[in-house]
């Protein structure tokens, strides 16, 4: 090598990395959160299941407390 020569891969050739939505570098593919800002980028299904029952959780508990004023306003 002179030192002219390119030694990085050009991003359209390598298909291991993608953008960071958040910092816009580049990070592997297979990453579930990026390294230089954090940013998540894969989410388990534990986590939106985990995600989804306390929203449906939360709707629950009020709807609960609303329907128990309710009661207690009509005795």
């Amino acid at each position: 090598m002179n030192g002219n020569e390119n030694t990085h891969t050009p991003k359209s050739e390598n298909n291991n990395l993608i953008t960071c939505p958040d910092c816009k570098k580049e990070i592997s593919r297979n990453a579930e959160a990026c390294p230089h800002c954090g940013a998540r980028l894969k989410t388990s299904f534990l986590y939106k299941f985990i995600k989804w029952g306390l929203i449906i959780g939360a709707i629950f508990f009020v709807f609960q407390i609303i329907l128990a004023i309710v009661a207690f306003n009509t005795i």
